[in-house]
């Protein structure tokens, strides 16, 4: 395994563990107060944004398929 293999692999575990912070702010987000009706569509767009880019992450490091 070359060195830039293994820096890539790095860089895209990386990837995945700040997917998976963002998801649980979004979530937090989510659930800690009540969301004015105004606001949900904004909330869950950011939620669902969040939860995308993990599942991109996730297959990037060949995580799912």
């Amino acid at each position: 395994m070359t060195a830039k293999t293994i820096a890539q692999r790095m860089l895209d575990q990386n990837a995945e563990f700040d997917a998976v912070v963002a998801l649980a702010e979004q979530y937090r987000r989510l659930t800690c107060c009540p969301v004015v009706d105004d606001d949900y569509p904004e909330v869950r767009h950011h939620y669902e944004s969040a939860l995308s880019a993990l599942i991109k992450a996730l297959k990037i490091n060949g995580r799912i398929t």
